[in-house]
């Protein structure tokens, strides 16, 4: 009896398999939807990121064909809009001493006159006279001579009507001074071909006018400096605001490439622009801001011209690089 309970309890085991309730065919399996953003690396090492048509069209993503461009090379020189406080002082010390050398004159030519008819004046007069003369001179040439040793001899040689102008356009803030000073090592042999000024922190830019060598080394930079003029200021170039210029260097222009504003992105401290490739990949690519154009920079580096540059959105491309980035970590 007992064998044949266990055999009982065997024989309905002994039709089951493995397997036997489920499904003889394994569910088919799902296809992946490719990501809508990824970052990856190129031979170079540089940062690809790859959108999908539906995420670039999301961010309003647009690409435009650089354009060439050419610029006379430059240096950048850095200094300061000038108090004209000291000018005019000087202007109204030698406008002084003229005119009292201008009366002295006279009173020495009346006591030459009248000691020449039968010593009419005595000759201690007209020594007075003469000496008094000499010290307006010799006066006149000691302002005239800081005027030279403390803003050049460009301006200094002007003649006085030319130079009292000046310093009405001066005292009426019409006109600025300014000493820029380029960095050490770096020299322009002559004149510069051409001079733009910014105010640091603002985008405006003002033609300047070349004036002469700066008469005076600054002590922090020690570097080749210039004074240049810049009339119809305004309220942005107050005395001491800090300046950069560029400074034409003379001779052939350079070849290079205009960037737009909008396909610029700074990151790490530096300038980038996202060129477009195949597969809707773009590349962050490194690059120089060389010198200022009336809508963009001018670069000869990074970029060539007929390259495709995101020019809408770039921002939120590095921001779509940065998320992809994180979710990898």
């Amino acid at each position: 009896m007992r064998r044949w309970f266990f055999i009982c309890l065997l024989l309905p085991l002994a039709g089951c398999k493995p397997g036997a309730d489920k499904d003889d065919k394994a569910p088919p399996e799902q296809k992946k939807e490719p990501a809508a953003y990824a970052v990856e690396r190129n031979a170079a090492g540089e940062t690809l990121v790859c959108l999908t048509p539906e995420t670039q069209e999301r961010i309003g993503l647009k690409v435009a064909t650089l354009e060439a461009a050419r610029q006379q090379p430059a240096w950048t020189a850095f200094g300061s809009v000038l108090d004209p406080s000291p000018l005019i002082v000087l202007q109204g010390d030698i406008a002084a001493a003229q005119t009292a050398l201008d009366a002295a004159h006279k009173v020495t030519q009346r006591a030459k006159a009248l000691f020449a008819q039968d010593e009419n004046v005595s000759r201690k007069t007209l020594d007075a006279a003469e000496n008094e003369e000499r010290a307006g001179q010799i006066k006149l040439q000691t302002a005239q001579r800081n005027l030279e040793l403390d803003w050049g001899s460009a301006i200094a040689a002007l003649d006085a009507a030319a130079r009292q102008t000046l310093v009405d356009q001066l005292a009426a803030r019409q006109t600025v001074l300014l000493q820029v000073d380029l960095p050490i090592g770096e020299t322009i042999a002559g004149q510069p071909a051409a001079v733009r000024v910014t105010v640091v922190g603002r985008d405006h830019e003002y033609p300047a006018a070349f004036v002469s060598p700066a008469s005076k080394a600054d002590p922090k930079t020690q570097g080749q400096g210039f004074l240049l003029r810049i009339d119809h200021a305004d309220a942005a170039l107050a005395p001491g605001a800090a300046v950069a210029a560029r400074l034409g260097i003379p001779g052939p222009a350079q070849s290079g490439v205009a960037l737009p504003d909008s396909a610029i992105v700074r990151f790490n401290g530096k300038t980038w622009i996202y060129l477009a490739g195949t597969d809707n990949k773009f590349t962050r690519r490194e690059v120089t801001l060389d010198s200022p154009l009336e809508q963009g920079w001018f670069t000869t580096n990074g970029c060539a011209p007929g390259d495709r540059a995101v020019v809408q959105a770039a921002q939120l491309l590095l921001s779509e690089e940065q998320k992809a980035q994180i979710q990898a970590d």
